[in-house]
């Protein structure tokens, strides 16, 4: 069982993102300038509260990992404003981007992946403690304490990668990732490579640090149910922009935005009186991002468009509290008649 965390309301978000843009250069000419750019994030704004759970759904390739890795500084914003508790992350020198880096953290989908297989987990765990200049006689009490905060026995310190469960290789990242005290840690699918039966253990764990730690997520995530019962806030993503953005109870209960509505219709029900909704599916492929339409992302998929959707791009708008849609007929679909 998943048990849900409460919002912990803060006047000064811990995360804000302004208008960021992540672009690649692509078919480089031989002068070395790109004639294309695929446009991974193209001006999306959010903000992530203290001790919250924020969330980025949308189908592969719309742009949900590389706005964690920007927000990490793992990939440099072609455009935008990133700021960390009110501090512009790119305004300090290196060495104050270092401290406050080391702030934010990450736990990746595939956790043996993200372990040294010839290292024995003490000393990866220890890795970043040594980077941050923790004196040697604290840091092996410091591990031990860590294997305790995410429920693995103290003397597995000496052994390798290959010698735990997937499960447990995932907590041992989660202990790393907790080794700098962080305000943020990015969840970039971090159950979807395991088996069934042990995501919920993980999940309830997250949870429990961030009831102790006051720890806030970015949780990034294409499996629509580990969202719901996860998080505070939901953004939806399609092709780089977002389309929605709302309180989890209330997105899952109230979804306007037509690429929202299909993507959560896909949802696997089980409840007899879901049955006789029918799936919404839409029409056409994905649009390439080396080429996406000119005015809203999902002009040519959309069977409500409009002739300004595809010369315009909607712009978001709050239809109910908290509750933003980027669509021009999104005031038309808050009617409960105009959303069937």
């Amino acid at each position: 069982m998943i048990v849900q965390s409460p919002t912990v309301p803060e006047s000064q978000p811990l995360i804000e993102v302004r208008h960021l843009k992540v672009h690649f250069p692509v078919n480089r000419s031989l002068t070395g300038r790109p004639r294309a750019w695929v446009k991974a994030v193209d001006d999306i704004s959010f903000s992530i509260r203290k001790g919250e759970t924020f969330s980025l759904v949308g189908e592969s390739g719309c742009g949900k990992s590389t706005t964690g890795y920007a927000l990490l500084g793992m990939l440099k914003p072609t455009a935008g404003e990133l700021y960390f508790e009110g501090r512009p992350l790119e305004s300090d020198d290196e060495e104050g981007r270092r401290v406050v880096r080391r702030q934010m953290q990450i736990v990746f989908q595939d956790p043996f992946a993200s372990l040294n297989p010839k290292m024995c987990i003490g000393e990866s765990i220890a890795e970043p403690l040594r980077a941050a200049g923790t004196p040697q006689e604290k840091i092996p009490g410091r591990v031990a304490d860590l294997l305790d905060m995410v429920g693995l026995h103290r003397s597995y310190a000496d052994r390798l990668p290959n010698q735990f469960s997937g499960g447990q290789r995932q907590r041992i990242v989660i202990a790393r990732a907790l080794a700098m005290q962080p305000k943020l840690i990015v969840c970039d699918e971090p159950v979807s490579a395991l088996d069934v039966s042990i995501r919920s253990q993980i999940l309830n764990l997250l949870l429990k640090l961030q009831q102790e730690l006051g720890i806030s997520y970015l949780f990034i995530s294409h499996d629509l149910s580990v969202v719901r019962h996860l998080s505070d806030r939901v953004a939806v993503m399609y092709l780089g922009h977002i389309v929605e953005l709302a309180e989890t109870t209330e997105l899952f209960d109230y979804t306007v935005h037509p690429y929202t509505q299909a993507l959560f219709s896909a949802i696997p029900r089980i409840d007899p009186d879901q049955k006789g909704k029918r799936r919404l599916i839409l029409q056409g492929d994905l649009p390439s991002p080396l080429n996406p339409p000119t005015g809203c992302p999902l002009c040519t998929r959309c069977p409500h468009r409009l002739p300004v959707c595809e010369t315009a791009l909607p712009p978001m708008e709050e239809i109910r509290p908290g509750h933003m849609v980027a669509c021009f007929r999104a005031s038309e679909f808050c009617h409960p008649s105009a959303r069937t």
